[in-house]
């Protein structure tokens, strides 16, 4: 009679064993489900999904958070307005002329800045005084502009 109650209790264990590892594979599949449909959707931040989502294991809520947003689009990039369909002729040559000019100021402001970085650079060292001058003229003229 004890053979048969060590034989059960040894049974029993091993099945309650079994089952709790069942459920704890079962919970890890289900906790990384989030990344792996983010992953066959192609998401950008497929990564931060998974490790989202396994975070969950310890606070739910970031587990229900990676699910949704494995499941969110991405917005598609904006064109620039002369890339819009049905702008006219005019229109595409109006805007490109003054992203151009836009450009073009833009470099030559970084020029300029260029040229007053070197010029501070190669005077020679001498009091603080000329240091603060340079200093403050420098950016008297970024505040102008």
């Amino acid at each position: 009679m004890i053979d048969n109650y060590e034989m059960i209790k040894t049974i029993s264990l091993l099945l309650i064993l079994f089952s709790v590892i069942i459920i704890a594979l079962a919970i890890i599949f289900v906790h990384t489900m989030p990344g792996k449909i983010a992953r066959s959707r192609n998401h950008p931040q497929a990564e931060a999904i998974e490790i989202t989502s396994l975070l969950g294991l310890l606070v739910f809520p970031l587990w229900i958070a990676a699910l949704i947003w494995a499941y969110i689009k991405q917005a598609q990039p904006v064109l620039p307005p002369q890339n819009y369909p049905g702008n006219t002729d005019k229109e595409n040559f109006i805007l490109a002329a003054s992203e151009a000019q836009h450009a073009m100021q833009e470099q030559k402001l970084s020029n300029e800045k260029m040229t007053q970085a070197d010029s501070t650079m190669n005077k020679p060292l001498g009091s603080s005084e000329d240091a603060d001058r340079s200093n403050e003229s420098i950016v008297e003229s970024s505040t102008k502009r």
